[in-house]
């Protein structure tokens, strides 16, 4: 890598605005590495930084919200400096955000918060103990699923629900003896899958189906060998993790079961390694992971299967590494992870597709780092994950910042070099 060496050593970016002072750009973008030199070009409201580098964008933490039309980042969001796990619209332009961070915007919120549609911080506050990895939002309702001990003081194990609109904990206490990953509900069901052995003192390996009205578990009894990392509703249960026996029977990382009794069906695509994320739409069953192979078809990280036949449709994305989020609005797959390429094309941890044609999209939101969490309302996405900057774009070791803005401009000498 090619470093720019220029008179002197900065340890930060400033704007100089004029020959006595000199005032911070928050909006200015960031790199993800050492910055060497600058140069302020005033009549063209340019800067010019060199250094070892190969990514540029916004300050954004750990979440953020994303423009749909333009892919630009909102770097208002109040600032998440730990990981964050999951993300639910509130349906009125805000977020619920859960992971492992212990302050928002600088105030306290221990691994949940509420961000209001305005970009404000909400008083909301259920004050968990340990990661929250997984959310629900059904009516007044908010579950929680995670790693967490205690919520809001008092002992909630892997497993709560809390008022959506105070925080207040609520009596609902199934008693999860380990991590809990993923949460589905239908109707007065509540099916929950993870690392777990027992419910409620209950032998129920890694899926349960839990009745919201008395927190205990209901008959159902997948009985799965390994992680329950996603879970899709329909008509029956999709399910994917890293198990490789549910029931007694052959089910590689993703298997369907019966709603009602957890028995498995002989649907069985046999992925080769972790499925992350299911999503069910309509006839299709959408699924992301680590695996390379499904159903004996090469399909690297991403594919799609009928919910009948055991078989992947021809779509063969190809996706670079893993794939632990998606969303599917409209037509529109939005698609995150860890993955810096989709068939060949640079993507840096997040792509979309439309699913009408199966081909991939001109949306461009690279990330530095991986995406863990996805949702949508309207016209914003909301991103989660261990990444410290999204929205921005791939540069070498030299770059050219708006000195209004803050963006980085098409500039790149170095584009072409060896």
């Amino acid at each position: 890598m090619k470093t720019i060496y220029i008179l002197f050593v900065l340890a930060c970016i400033v704007y100089t605005l004029n020959s006595t002072a000199q005032i911070m750009q928050k909006n200015l973008w960031t790199t993800n590495g050492n910055v060497y030199a600058m140069y302020s070009d005033d009549a063209s409201n340019t800067i010019y930084i060199g250094g070892d580098f190969d990514f540029v964008g916004p300050r954004t933490g750990r979440s953020a919200f994303i423009d749909l039309v333009t892919g630009d980042a909102d770097v208002s969001n109040p600032y998440i400096g730990s990981t964050v796990r999951c993300v639910v619209s509130d349906g009125n332009g805000g977020w619920y955000v859960g992971g492992d961070f212990a302050t928002v915007g600088g105030v306290d919120r221990n691994c949940i918060v509420h961000i209001n549609g305005d970009k404000t911080l909400n008083s909301w506050n259920p004050n968990v103990n340990g990661s929250v990895r997984t959310m629900l939002v059904s009516d007044s309702v908010m579950y929680l699923g995670g790693t967490f001990t205690a919520v809001g003081g008092q002992t909630r194990n892997r497993l709560a629900a809390v008022n959506r609109y105070t925080g207040e904990l609520l009596p609902f206490n199934p008693n999860v003896d380990s991590t809990v990953k993923a949460l589905a509900l239908t109707g007065t069901t509540l099916y929950c899958g993870g690392s777990f052995s027992h419910v409620g003192g209950v032998l129920r390996k890694r899926i349960a189906a839990i009745d919201i009205g008395t927190g205990i578990p209901t008959a159902f009894d997948a009985n799965v060998n390994s992680d329950v990392n996603t879970i899709a509703v329909g008509n029956q249960i999709y399910i994917g993790g890293t198990f490789i026996n549910v029931g007694g029977e052959t089910r590689n990382r993703i298997a369907k079961v019966d709603a009602v009794t957890g028995a498995v069906t002989s649907w069985n695509p046999n992925a080769n390694n972790t499925v992350n994320v299911i999503i069910l739409s309509d006839s299709l069953v959408y699924a992301g992971g680590t695996f390379t192979s499904i159903n004996g078809s090469t399909r690297k990280r991403l594919a799609v299967l009928d919910t009948v036949s055991n078989s992947a449709s021809s779509w063969n994305p190809d996706v670079s590494n893993t794939v632990n989020a998606m969303v599917l609005t409209g037509t529109t797959l939005y698609v995150g992870g860890s993955f810096t390429s989709i068939g060949g094309i640079e993507r840096l941890r997040f792509a979309s597709f439309d699913v009408s044609n199966s081909t991939l999209t001109n949306t461009l939101s690279n990330s530095n780092g991986t995406i863990n969490a996805l949702a949508v309302y309207g016209s914003s996405l909301y991103a989660g994950g261990s990444f410290s900057s999204i929205g921005g774009k791939t540069v070498l070791n030299i770059a050219a910042f708006n000195a209004i803005t803050g963006k980085a401009k098409d500039w790149a000498p170095f584009a072409n070099s060896t």
